[in-house]
């Protein structure tokens, strides 16, 4: 199995021009990318080494990339307490 950039390119840019049309925003892609990454990031930095290799494992190719795009290892992780502190971040 060779790896096929292409093709994660593709998948990617149908992706975020799926979604920025589902945010409502069909003309801002940048946007949607913003969001997902934003997503990703918060998402990653609360979640242990572990618990995060098992949640990138499930996830697309293109989107692994942004989600360790920067990532810098914690041993213990930031917590948040409710669904209100994940939007603040």
């Amino acid at each position: 199995m060779g790896l096929n950039f292409e093709r994660y390119a593709q998948d990617a840019n149908a992706f975020i021009k799926r979604l920025a049309q589902e945010l409502g925003h069909p003309e801002e892609p940048r946007r949607a990318e913003i969001i997902v990454r934003s997503v990703l990031h918060t998402l990653r930095d609360r979640i242990t080494v572990a618990e995060s290799l098992n949640f990138m494992a499930q996830l697309p190719m293109f989107l692994k990339a942004l989600y360790v795009d920067e990532w810098k290892y914690r041993e213990k992780p930031e917590r948040l307490k409710n669904l209100e502190e994940f939007a603040e971040r």
